[in-house]
């Protein structure tokens, strides 16, 4: 069957779609064997991106909408099935992308990070014919830690660009994308946890099994994306990047009703409220300078706004406005998402409270329902601080007491810097008994 790059085709093509889904439920009932395989071969060898994909989103949708999602069981269904599909993908090939276009440069990403995990790769065999000595060790810190930086960075720019664009354009088609955020956790987890084995002269054994899942994860990806991924999102027209600095989401329309005083003119007045009044432009400024990052979901769970500070401790692209809460975080977390926010709605809480160490420093993340007047339930706000640096003060500085004498300052170590951390999916691993993923 010749394969096609028109979108419209791929959805036409029902018949080979529904046969590859059948294909992987026979996977999912342990047919994993070579005369089920070879039922299907000619199916499997037709398989398009496109067809591949929308098999992989309705198994991760069956798998997430039970109550305890068998992630591991899942990507290992789904592992076996692209696996079986490689002669199809194979076939269709990679699309060429617009030089300047968001695939390109992530395309020209896997090179990099190719490169990076055939550094690894070598370095572990040095360390392996070194066994039981300390040679070696260096080297492959060396190479771990030099890998680690470009995966945390490609994986938050599809986080935060591809993955929302996919779950707009294609709502039905989306949820390879939730898998994939949390074999990038797997992957960032993987190489940190090594580290820490390393540098402690850990158990050879552990060492040697955590890094053959930190490589094999890690070029999983890449052929994921390479693929299945990528082609599928090149169907989609006008895909352009969304990064604060180059978009930014519009400034909401004045509510008089909200509290926005009338002048007559293009610009709105002042918002007034009981105890004072601010302009737009204060607000935009207050919200920019909070020591606190906020994020603001509506009544309908979708993301509504966020403040756009400096220093974020989790990044936040334009792209996730008016996203369901729950699609912005890893599956693992996707139903402590729920329950937090139903909890809220239904005034059992009024606030959810959680801290973490992320980036070597102490994250706090809060929650709070937002009600009107009456009580009614308006949406929820999300807070997150660092609060490594307030943890570190101690003793007293003073503004300047009477008599003119300076500013007292306390001569304990300074507090430490204050480090961005990465929300769930973009360079944080999570395991179980771990606090919840944080960030909307």
């Amino acid at each position: 069957m010749k394969r096609s790059s028109d979108m419209a085709e791929y959805l036409e093509n029902q018949t080979l779609t529904s046969r590859l889904e059948a294909y992987a439920q026979g996977l999912g009932q342990g047919k994993n064997t070579r005369s089920h395989f070879d039922d299907f071969q000619d199916d499997l060898s037709q398989a398009g991106p496109y067809e591949v994909n929308t098999v992989i989103h309705r198994i991760v949708d069956q798998e997430l909408s039970k109550p305890e999602p068998d992630l591991l069981g899942l990507k290992t269904l789904v592992a076996r099935f692209i696996r079986a599909c490689g002669t199809g993908l194979e076939q269709s090939g990679i699309p060429a992308y617009p030089p300047e276009s968001p695939l390109a440069t992530l395309s020209r990403d896997h090179r990099t990070l190719q490169s990076h995990l055939a550094r690894v790769s070598a370095a572990i065999k040095d360390w392996a014919t070194n066994r039981g000595t300390r040679a070696g060790i260096p080297e492959l810190i060396q190479a771990l830690e030099s890998a680690l930086t470009p995966l945390k960075n490609h994986y938050q720019t599809l986080q935060n660009e591809v993955f929302p664009r996919l779950e707009k354009t294609a709502p039905d088609h989306h949820r390879c994308v939730q898998l994939m955020w949390t074999i990038q956790d797997d992957v960032l987890g993987w190489g940190n946890e090594v580290l820490g084995l390393l540098k402690n002269q850990g158990d050879f054994h552990a060492i040697n099994t955590t890094l053959g899942r930190f490589i094999l994860d890690a070029r999983s990806l890449i052929y994921r994306e390479e693929r299945i991924l990528f082609p599928v999102v090149h169907q989609m027209a006008g895909f352009t990047w969304q990064s604060p600095g180059t978009t930014r989401p519009a400034t909401p329309e004045p509510h008089t009703a909200a509290g926005w005083e009338t002048t007559g003119g293009q610009s709105p007045g002042p918002f007034r409220t009981p105890t004072g009044s601010l302009t737009a432009q204060q607000l935009q400024a207050i919200f920019k300078t909070l020591p606190v990052d906020i994020t603001v979901i509506d009544s309908e769970d979708r993301v509504q706004y966020f403040s756009d500070t400096p220093d974020r401790v989790f990044p936040r692209s334009p792209g996730i406005i008016g996203r369901k809460v729950e699609d912005c975080h890893p599956p693992r977390s996707m139903h402590r998402v729920r329950s937090i926010v139903d909890d809220l709605k239904s005034r059992r809480k009024d606030k959810v409270q959680f801290w973490l160490n992320a980036g070597g420093t102490k994250v706090l993340i809060e929650y709070y329902a937002l009600r009107d007047e009456e009580g009614r339930y308006l949406g929820t706000m999300e807070c997150s601080q660092n609060i490594g640096p307030i943890q570190a003060l101690s003793g007293e500085k003073r503004l300047e007491p009477p008599g003119g004498e300076n500013l007292q300052e306390d001569d304990s170590p300074q507090a430490p810097p204050s480090h961005g951390a990465s929300s769930p999916g973009e360079g944080r691993s999570r395991r179980p008994g771990q606090p919840p993923e944080a960030g909307v």
